[in-house]
This record gives structure tokens, C-alpha cells and sequence, in this order.
């Protein structure tokens, strides 16, 4: 899937970092496709990578520039990441 296909994505660029937003309530398929996995979601698995799109020729090959893997994850609840953005979790699944 490609983030900015249909959804609000906004970015905000600093000095050491780069940060997006994908905004999954600003496109009617994707919001219900969210409300169609909230009762599975404490069995799912999501591996999620992240890349810049090339555009030509030139830019390949495309380089995974990060990724995250979302382990039974309650999304009926409200998560807050705290400051520093860790979770805590040190150990694979």
C-alpha cells in the first residue's frame, strides 16, 4: 500500500529526524477496512516497512528506510507513546 494514495500524510522535517503522520481516518476504505480489524486485532501480526518512492530510473534501487512489526495489538484501546517514543519493548516476538 502506498501511504499517500488517498490519506492525509503530513510530515514535519528537523535537524536529525523526519517524521510522518498517516492520517488512516481521512480515506473512507481505509477507515473501514481499521474497523473491520479492531475485533481481530489482539491476533494480528502487521510487519509494516517504510520507503521513499522512486521516480525514476536513477533513484532505484529503493532502500528500506524502517520498519516495525505490530504484535496482538488491542486497537480497541488508546495507546500513547511517551516521550522519546519508546514502548519499552527490549525482545522479539
Amino acid at each position: 500500500m502506498l501511504a499517500n494514495k488517498g490519506l492525509t500524510v503530513p510530515f514535519h522535517r528537523a535537524d536529525h529526524y523526519f517524521e510522518v503522520d498517516v492520517d488512516i481516518t481521512s480515506d473512507s476504505t481505509a477507515r473501514f477496512i481499521t474497523k473491520m480489524a479492531l475485533g481481530a486485532s489482539r491476533a494480528l501480526v502487521v510487519d509494516m516497512a517504510f520507503l521513499i518512492e522512486s521516480k525514476t530510473q536513477e533513484e532505484l534501487p529503493e532502500t528500506v528506510i524502517g520498519a516495525v512489526r505490530c504484535c496482538r495489538m488491542d486497537l480497541r484501546t488508546n495507546l500513547k507513546v511517551p516521550a522519546g517514543g519508546s514502548l519499552g519493548y527490549d525482545g522479539d516476538s
